[in-house]
């Protein structure tokens, strides 16, 4: 196991220290320096500060990025190849059970079901991520769930997990046709409409006589740790937090979800949008970005961001007109 670590007494930006507003709830966050475009990271530096404080001194902020981004030029030379044909272990058949629920699941038998998905245990420094800043408060939390040496099965539970039900929502109908949904979590968002018949639903009959019912699903995605296997790569494609959670701890293996992308048109219908818009710098790119990045001091920067809750809002449109019938 790989015993490299990033502990939370590790010293911090002088941006972290003297974060503005203490009063204002806020969470430590290690940013990826170097990979992403400096206008990208200045943009982010801008959005990140609670009085835009995190952005005054913009030459020191490029100067950090061009420091980062010589050392991640260095890595492209002497680590070329890192992230190509990481080797993966069959899954502890005391993990069986646990895959098993995982592909019975119907909340995601739709998503798994798009292209070859199998389970196995993933390297998890050689994999290649997307997501350019990690809440170490989340990671704290996620921490606080496992045991300090977590065992394979314990590890499985974290990596396999379903859902995030438990995570706290707070719902507002503002009319009769707005509805808003707000969650701690990143994970809150907008599932899919379904059209059903009445029988379907056990509810108080509205006024009149109902011939079909609209429903608008909203809620969290899987918690599975899952990668996207394609062109001898594996692309983190959920679950950043608890890969660095793992690696933090010391696991340099954890088991994972591996979806299985063989061409173009699967690659578009699976991979996230970082992916899809920037693919060269992920499929092309001789050292792409990987999780040991975070844990490199020369490529990362602690950045307080005010705490924030995602919120998804859903109107509903009606429109009654008088129109010629169908031949």
């Amino acid at each position: 196991m790989s015993t490299a670590s990033l502990d939370r007494s590790t010293p911090r930006s002088a941006d972290a220290v003297n974060a503005p507003f203490p009063h204002v709830p806020q969470d430590d966050h290690i940013f990826l320096l170097g990979r992403p475009p400096i206008a990208e990271f200045l943009g982010f530096m801008r959005s990140a500060g609670i009085d835009g404080s995190n952005s005054a001194d913009t030459a020191t902020l490029t100067g950090e990025w061009r420091s980062a981004r010589a050392h991640f030029e260095n890595l492209e030379i002497t680590e070329a190849g890192y992230a190509d044909g990481p080797k993966t272990k069959p899954l502890p058949p005391e993990l069986d059970p646990l895959a098993q629920r995982v592909l019975e699941d119907e909340a995601i038998q739709s998503s798994l079901g798009l292209v070859p998905t199998e389970f196995a245990m993933v390297e998890l420094d050689r994999v290649v991520i997307s997501q350019k800043y990690i809440n170490l408060a989340h990671v704290d939390k996620l921490r606080r769930s496992l045991p300090a040496q977590p065992d394979v099965r314990t590890i499985g539970e974290f990596t396999l997990a379903l859902s995030s039900i438990d995570t706290p929502i707070q719902i507002v109908q503002g009319s009769q046709t707005i509805f808003s949904f707000a969650s701690p979590s990143r994970e809150l968002r907008f599932l899919d409409s379904y059209l059903l018949e009445p029988s379907k639903l056990s509810i108080r009959k509205p006024n009149g006589y109902p011939v079909a019912f609209v429903c608008l699903g909203v809620g969290f995605g899987c918690d599975l740790l899952m990668v996207m296997e394609i062109n001898g790569r594996l692309i983190l494609q959920n679950g950043s937090h608890r890969a660095y959670c793992l690696r933090q701890l010391g696991v340099s293996h954890a088991p994972c979800v591996v979806q299985k992308v063989s061409n173009r048109e699967e690659y578009e219908l699976v991979a996230n949008l970082e992916v899809k818009q920037y693919a060269d710098r992920y499929l092309k790119s001789p050292r792409p970005p990987v999780l040991k990045d975070y844990f490199d001091p020369m490529l990362i920067k602690i950045v307080p961001m005010r705490r924030r809750q995602r919120m998804v809002r859903l109107q509903i449109g009606v429109e009654i007109s008088d129109v010629p019938p169908s031949a």
